[in-house]
Formats: C-alpha cells, structure tokens, sequence
C-alpha cells in the first residue's frame, strides 16, 4: 500500500477488520482509508480522512457502515456499490476509546448508538446515534445534535480531575447496558492500587444513563473484561494486595448485576510482567473456559466441578 500514503512521511497501517460482505478495510495513522479484496489484495477504493490522526481501532457493523474515531472526530462511512462514502461526523474532542456498537443494525427500531469515551476531566461516556436522529431531540448543550448522552464517569473517586486518567480500552456492552473501569496504565507500577468499575444502562423511555453500581475495592488496572452471558459474570485480570500490602496479578470473576466479586484466583506477584495483558482481551470460551492473553503467554481458566 505504500503507493497509497500520500499524507507524508510517518504514515503506519493502524487497523484491519473484515466486513460482512467479505472485503477487508484497512486504516492508517494518517488517515488513509482502505477497502480491500481479500482474496487478490487488489485496493478497491480509497480515501483519505483530511487532517485526521488515528490513535484508535475501528468497528463496522451487518451493513457494511464502518466507525473510526480519529483523535479529535468519530466519523461513519459506509462501503456500498462499490464506493467508499462518508455519511457523517462529529468533533468529540480526544477519546482513547475504539468505537463499541450498540444495538442491532439489523432491527431499525431498536435504538442503535456508538459508545466512546472521552478525554476529559472528569472523563464521559458518550452515546452517538448511528443512524437517524430522534425527530424530537432536544441535544445535549455545548454537542453536536447527534449525541445523545454525555455521563461523566468518576468511580466515586475524591478529586476524580487528579485521580482517574481516561480510560483507553473499549467499553464492555450487554443490551444497552455499559462497563467502565478506571484505567491505570499499560505498566502499573508496583505501589499504584487504582480500584473501580462502574455499571450504567440506558433507559429509551427518559432518554438518559442509570447507573446501575459502584464497585470501588476492584482494581483492573489494564486488562479488557469478558461477559460470559451464560454465568452472568464478566472476567478480567486484576490485582489484590496480600496481608503485606503486596499486590498479586489475580484472575477476577465479577457478578453483572451486582458488581460484587465472586471469584479471585491469585497468579503471581506485581513484578512478574508475564501476567501483564496490556490491555489485551478476554474471551469465552466452549465448557464454560475463560482464556486470557498476557504479554508471554495464554492463561486459561476452566470451572471445575460444581465450584465457581
């Protein structure tokens, strides 16, 4: 593709994801934009998004629209008929947060949105409709009419503007219910103790985010979480101080409804960086497994018995 970079020097592949029709898009830090045959890699249209940086991934959903946040705009564009088209977008300032679907694209009266978070003090979450904009919204002051809710985030943190840096992993989403956790740092540093998971739902009657729960003893400093709909637990690896005060990478298993801890498996001490995810996923797998992925190695996690 290097043909392609005509916005200058220092331009990296960023992205790639594979869309419903079968082409693969693909992104740069400069803003080229890519629709791609998979099978003979012939490029089959391209555009460039003007003056965008991307510092996130992307999301795309059944009907071929694709969500990108750039580091200052959320835009959608759509791969139809052959042509790579934008359809909006919108300046929500810096976000560190990839773009999660909300809704299904296949049921248009279901209230579809993208969520993100921002970079703010105090951070939001922020809900975007996808599609067609509510004939009666009123929006929100000081954003653009597509937004639909701005909901700052403070894990019941005292002086949240010091304490809670924005949070840079997508956000974990069951219906239109929404997981936030207060993000640490890809390497947290061995006296860093960063505890809080929040839960909120958006009502479509009142227009407007309920928080469901506050856990504010849970630290998961970097690790995406995973929801196993089946359990009605969500997973990731945290840390737990021992008696010492010494922290240990722990495996967490946290109830939905709740936010209380039902399960934590220690692994290792802080300065034992193989269980480090960086960021990395959680996912679920067949016989009720759940398989993690550190910066060394794959960690999974299997129920055994009638024990949880």
């Amino acid at each position: 593709l290097s043909g392609y970079q005509i916005q200058g020097v220092n331009d990296d592949l960023w992205a790639i994801k594979l869309l419903y029709s079968g082409e693969l898009v693909v992104t740069s830090s400069r803003g080229n934009i890519f629709i791609i045959n998979r099978n003979t890699l012939e490029v089959l249209d391209h555009v460039v998004l003007q003056g965008d940086t991307l510092i996130n991934s992307m999301v795309v959903d059944e009907l071929n629209n694709i969500y990108i946040n750039t580091k200052q705009e959320l835009i959608k564009l759509k791969w139809s008929n052959g042509t790579l088209s934008e359809i909006w977008n919108i300046n929500l300032g810096e976000s560190g947060s990839t773009p999660t679907l909300v809704g299904n694209s296949q049921s248009p009266s279901e209230q579809q949105f993208i969520a993100v978070t921002d970079k703010s003090n105090v951070m939001n979450l922020i809900l975007v409709f996808r599609d067609d904009i509510p004939s009666d919204w009123q929006g929100i002051p000081n954003y653009p009419l597509r937004v639909a809710a701005v909901q700052p985030i403070d894990f019941n943190v005292q002086f949240p503007a010091f304490n809670v840096r924005p949070t840079q992993n997508s956000i974990l989403v069951e219906g239109y219910s929404f997981l936030l956790v207060r993000w640490d740092n890809l390497f947290p540093t061995a006296n860093s103790f960063k505890p809080g998971i929040e839960k909120w739902t958006w009502n479509s009657d009142s227009m407007q985010l309920i928080q469901d729960w506050v856990n504010e003893e849970i630290y998961i400093p970097n690790s995406m979480q995973g929801l196993s709909v089946g359990t009605g637990y969500f997973y990731a690896i945290g840390q737990t101080p021992n008696l010492l005060g010494e922290k240990l990478w722990s495996f967490k298993g946290i109830d939905w409804q709740s936010g209380e801890e039902r399960i934590s498996i220690d692994l290792a001490p802080h300065n034992d960086s193989r269980f480090n995810t960086k960021g990395s996923g959680i996912q679920i797998g067949p016989f009720q497994d759940v398989i993690a992925l550190s910066t060394e190695m794959l960690l999974r996690f299997r129920k055994m018995n009638n024990s949880t």
